[in-house]
């Protein structure tokens, strides 16, 4: 007879996790979760005066790519969501 050899848990739920990534919402709020914390971090440095001149403007250029980024991630979810709501409201039956 031959013995069955049971999935390890992780296996069996890492495709369930994975599949949350799958969407476009998820990704672009999860993006700009870590844009805007790494903006935010980056703007500090800057700002501080105790640091060498060469260190705040080392980041000037990686902080105006964050702020594109961020940009773009907003419009994108904006369009996003609104596609989504009239997904919604366009397959919705008239209750009226």
């Amino acid at each position: 007879m031959a013995s069955t050899a049971r999935v390890p848990r992780w296996q069996r739920f890492t495709p369930k996790l994975l599949a949350v990534f799958d969407d476009p919402m998820v990704l672009f709020v999860g993006a700009l979760a870590i844009e805007e914390y790494t903006d935010a971090m980056q703007r500090l440095v800057m700002a501080d005066e105790d640091l060498q001149p060469l260190a705040p403007a080392g980041l000037t250029d990686p902080c105006d790519e964050e702020t594109r980024h961020i940009k773009y991630a907003h419009e994108e979810l904006k369009r996003q969501v609104v596609a989504r709501s009239t997904a919604c409201t366009t397959a919705r039956p008239d209750s009226g």
